[in-house]
């Protein structure tokens, strides 16, 4: 009886646990965390509109603890609130505190105050923290938890080479599709316009992640940080038009400003995919080369037959190694 042979190719030899248990780990850990925090009294909001500019851009998680019992707020302090008869929140800054204890509040970008009113039961509570671009994450918590059960379901199910591109297609839908969707790396939104004789004026703001150059046509390039407001000029007279819903239209060109190194870095970053491939063809040949087998066979091997084919050779070839040693054995009287 000769020793038995493991099945290189099947799936529980070639699977490796660790990257399961290791992601399984890091959605258990942010769902405690997430959890920990709205059990002790704290609340996510995540911005949406860029009326706070460079203090919470569009895209930022607002983390808030409530306000304790019998502080009161003062001027400057940014505050998470409730519209008045409205289930609506803003993250607005403090401009007056009035006489009956009433608050009113101010977008940083906004020209006047707020229309309403608020009291100490419309507070939801004050920022600890405001992280930005982070609200996209937890805008999308769902769908990414989801996504990456689907994807470690699908990678203990599929067999070796569908998994090899599971792992690098799932992943990359799993960010394109959002990306697609919300445009969060760039976008702009125009506070206000105007046109002269000779030039025409906007004053736009960086909606998105990624710093941008804003211009119009005859003008020079203005740059933006994420939330940050500018004004931008054309050389001429611009014919203002209207889309269907009465909104104006303005010719304006967004390019992305990142410097050299941030180019770098999102290369490194959009070179992930194949950086993962390259490790689990590695990987692939290493398991290979520890069980006997034909590595160009393994990494080329496109159907079941050729793989059973593979598993029979690699099975032959260790029984008669086993034989010829049994006889050497046998042959010196060592075999009993």
């Amino acid at each position: 009886m000769h020793p038995r042979i493991r099945d290189a190719n099947s799936r529980d030899a070639n699977r490796p646990w660790w990257p399961v248990v290791v992601v399984t780990l890091c959605l258990l850990g942010l769902l405690f965390a997430w959890a920990g925090w709205l059990v002790s009294g704290g609340k996510l909001f995540w911005v949406t509109s860029p009326s706070m500019g460079e203090a919470a851009p569009v895209g930022s998680l607002v983390a808030t603890r409530p306000v304790p019992l019998g502080k009161s707020l003062h001027v400057g302090e940014v505050v998470v609130f409730r519209v008045p008869e409205s289930t609506t929140v803003f993250v607005h800054r403090v401009v007056q505190v009035m006489a009956n204890g009433h608050y009113r509040t101010k977008g940083d970008l906004e020209q006047v105050p707020d229309p309403w009113v608020i009291t100490a039961s419309n507070v939801i509570g004050k920022p600890v923290a405001i992280i930005p671009a982070i609200g996209w994450v937890y805008k999308l918590t769902v769908w990414f938890f989801l996504g990456a059960t689907i994807l470690v379901v699908a990678d203990i199910f599929a067999d070796k080479r569908k998994r090899r591109w599971l792992r690098i297609v799932g992943p990359i839908l799993l960010l394109v599709i959002p990306l697609w969707r919300y445009h969060p790396l760039v976008g702009g939104y125009v506070l206000g316009s105007s046109n002269r004789k000779t030039e025409s004026v906007a004053r736009i703001v960086d909606t998105g992640i990624l710093p941008v150059d804003f211009s119009m046509s005859g003008g020079s390039l203005v740059y933006a940080a994420p939330g940050q407001a500018v004004y931008i000029f054309s050389t001429r007279h611009i014919n203002l038009a209207q889309n269907r819903s009465g909104s104006m239209i303005l010719p304006i060109r967004v390019v992305v400003a990142l410097t050299w190194w941030g180019w770098v870095l999102l290369v490194l970053v959009c070179m992930l995919p194949l950086l993962f491939l390259e490790i689990d063809i590695r990987y692939a040949r290493y398991r290979a080369r520890l069980l006997g087998q034909d590595t160009s066979l393994v990494l080329t091997s496109r159907s079941k037959r050729v793989k059973r084919s593979l598993i029979r050779r690699t099975r032959r070839a260790y029984e008669e190694s086993y034989r010829a040693y049994q006889k050497a054995y046998e042959a010196a009287g060592w075999w009993s």
